[in-house]
């Protein structure tokens, strides 16, 4: 085979050596940018495309769900399918990309799926521009009197029909990340030694938790600004920041993350060649920790992969191998789990621990900075200064999830439920639990029929109403922002009813600050796993196979684990739920207002045990099976009685592999049946 010359000069003397090019545009190649020529350089764009993302996608996204809900009555069911829908343009689109990634320009894959995730992003803030004005219920008309009833005449706007746009909004950005977390580890494991790749995939790894970081920062302080602050008409009224019914400024992340992904990503991904200079000849001097039988025989062959045709035969291929296999369907437990915590954790700690939609914001961002960026520079120093081997990564792996295990009962240590009558405490006896949901009672039955679209809920001790016609309160006071003879609150020591303050009362608690301290070390422990699986998957397959092996893998990890774990989460928070919003017009259930925090708890807890469990099965059978064509390379020493057990022991070691890899086919195959 003739290779040509590189614009160096430079003889080439490397397979795929021909492929290397300088930084430019159109032809133009100024020597100033070639210093960025190289993985140093791509790393600091794709780093800026991680933050991008994260924040987006994995930060802001996360922040708004509970303020979507409100503003556009959805169910957590729902705002699951949004969340999940990224995953599901994912997932259509990451065989394709992946397979041909290899023979195609990788750099310019990367810029043209930033301009999806921006595009997409942009979608996402539309319906903040196309519909009216915030309605939230007037607290002062929310009175009670005899023979009320709710007019129908001015009905308000149905903002259901918007979830789809949504999805398509999160369709189109998941086809966007299709080459970012696939093609981009590929470009830096065939561009650098193996003594550097781990490092620059640990600092790659933390990078993608910047993003997350700044996405609940920003959005977190963008939920105390008022919704509508941008319309010159919006009147906020007597909403304050800790009412329930306030909805912050959801969209504006969106316009801040598509900026980022046009400009900071999508300009500078354009110029980098389809390989770096060095790259050729630091992938030919690199030893193998292929799995033996892996298929390189067969995918390596000249001609192999430019066809369709070729795509089931590279999938049996991995689908053969064991390790492979296994660690994939351990990373997908793992990520069915992540994959929920990260879509609902803000909302789990507004819920759990009595803050507002911001605070439960910053307390997230707060857990994952230090978690997740320590654990993935932790894991990139461990592998690094052992030089761990694959069987080490997997040990590794087992500790970390049995660590988190053991931590994990953390989640039933909670705040308790705000006490409101009818809902989480009875009408009749304020220190009880009600068998059911109701508001409806003795002393509100001549109110009416009091509204339940708008939770306003007022206070008197340590107990609310969800409303003043709900506490039976028929007098307004604006200049105390209360309510007055309210039939149903307890009555005064000069033997009037008693007043009512417009707010849900307070419910101290100290629960959130253990609860972040070992939910931190929990963090730590679930990212340390995540730099050592990806390098189990890159070193036990082939180099010809490894950009289509990771979209293998996140194909099977969206399959199995991140589309069906918001989902589940999704459910599970609506299945706890004791207050739902009862739209009046037309008659319709809304998004919900109050969860039963113990059961929540419990259910939340068991789930992520029994995977965690399973995770740690799956890598301690993806270690038992893996073996390795290294393990039959014999180091001369002068002893020949010890070379020759050396040599025995190779032989023996080799009809071993074979055995173990058709037993650990069988037993793979009793697994994907459960």
């Amino acid at each position: 085979m003739s290779y040509q010359k590189h614009s160096s000069k430079d003889e080439v003397g490397y397979p795929g050596q021909e492929f290397e090019g300088n930084y430019g545009y159109c032809g133009c190649e100024p020597k100033i940018l070639q210093c960025g020529n190289n993985p140093l350089g791509f790393l600091a764009v794709f780093s800026l495309f991680l933050i991008a993302q994260g924040m987006l996608l994995n930060g802001i996204f996360n922040v708004i769900i509970t303020t979507l809900e409100q503003r556009f009555g959805f169910t957590s069911s729902e705002t699951g399918l949004i969340a999940v829908s990224y995953d599901i343009g994912y997932w259509i689109f990451v065989l394709f990309v992946t397979y041909y990634a290899n023979r195609g320009h990788r750099p310019k894959m990367l810029a043209i799926g930033s301009i999806f995730l921006g595009t997409g992003a942009l979608l996402f803030a539309v319906p903040h521009f196309t519909t009216s004005l915030y309605e939230y219920g007037d607290s002062t008309t929310a009175l009670c009197y005899p023979n009320k009833t709710i007019s129908c005449s001015e009905q308000s706007e149905n903002l259901h029909g918007y979830l789809y746009l949504f999805i398509f909004s999160m369709l189109l950005q998941g086809m966007g990340c299709v080459p970012l977390y696939t093609v981009s580890y590929a470009v830096l494991e065939d561009s650098l030694p193996k003594a550097k790749s781990p490092l620059y995939l640990s600092f790659a790894n933390a990078m993608s938790l910047l993003g997350p970081v700044f996405g609940y920062i920003l959005g977190g302080y963008l939920l105390t600004v008022y919704v509508d602050f941008n319309e010159p008409d919006a009147d906020k009224g007597d909403l304050t920041l800790y009412d329930p019914r306030w909805v912050g400024a959801w969209w504006v992340g969106h316009l801040v993350s598509a900026g980022m992904c046009y400009i900071l990503v999508m300009i500078p991904m354009f110029g980098f060649p389809k390989q770096f200079p060095g790259s050729a000849k630091t992938r030919a001097e690199r030893d193998s920790e292929v799995h033996v039988n892996a298929g390189a025989e067969i995918t390596e062959k000249e001609g192999f992969g430019k066809s369709i045709k070729d795509m089931p035969v590279a999938i049996m291929t991995l689908l053969k191998n064991p390790t492979y296999i296994l660690t994939v369907a351990a990373g997908a437990s793992e990520a069915f789990i992540i994959s929920g915590f990260t879509a609902f954790l803000p909302k789990v700690i507004e819920n759990q621990y009595n803050t507002t939609p911001s605070a439960a914001a910053l307390y997230a961002g707060a857990i994952s900075l230090p978690g997740g960026v320590l654990g993935h520079l932790i894991a990139g120093g461990l592998v690094s200064k052992f030089n761990m081997r694959t069987k080490q990564l997997l040990k590794l792996n087992m500790a970390c999830i049995i660590g988190v295990i053991i931590l994990s009962p953390i989640g039933l240590y909670h705040c308790n439920d705000p006490k409101v009558a009818g809902v989480t405490v009875s009408y009749e006896y304020p220190f009880q639990r009600p068998d059911n949901t109701n508001l409806d009672a003795a002393c509100n039955n001549n109110c009416g029929e009091c509204e339940e679209e708008y939770f306003i809920p007022v206070c008197q001790g340590n107990f609310s109403y969800f409303s003043a016609c709900h506490a039976g309160c028929s007098i307004y006071y604006p200049e105390y922002v209360a309510f007055g003879n309210c039939s149903c609150v307890l009555e005064s020591t000069n033997g009037e009813k008693s007043t009512a303050t417009l707010s849900l009362c307070e419910n101290p608690c100290d629960a959130i600050i253990p609860y972040m301290a070992v939910f931190f070390v929990i963090t730590l422990l679930n990212f340390i796993i995540s730099t050592p699986c990806q390098l189990v998957i890159l070193r036990c397959v082939p180099d010809s196979q490894r950009s289509f092996a990771v979209g293998l893998q996140v194909f099977l990890l969206r399959t199995f684990g991140s589309i069906p774990g918001p989902l589940v989460f999704g459910v599970i928070l609506d299945s706890t739920c004791l207050l739902w919003q009862e739209k009046s017009c037309p008659k319709e259930l809304g998004s919900c207002y109050i969860y039963d925090s113990n059961q929540l708890a419990i259910n939340l807890m068991s789930l992520s045990m029994a995977f965690k469990a399973l995770s740690t099965l799956l890598f301690y059978l993806a270690m038992r099976f893996y073996r390795t064509s290294g393990t039959e390379k014999i180091v001369e020493v002068p002893d020949l009685s010890l070379q020759n057990q050396k040599e025995n022991l190779a032989f023996h070691d080799k009809e071993f592999t074979e055995a173990s890899i058709n037993g650990a086919q069988d037993e793979y195959h009793q697994i994907t049946q459960l």
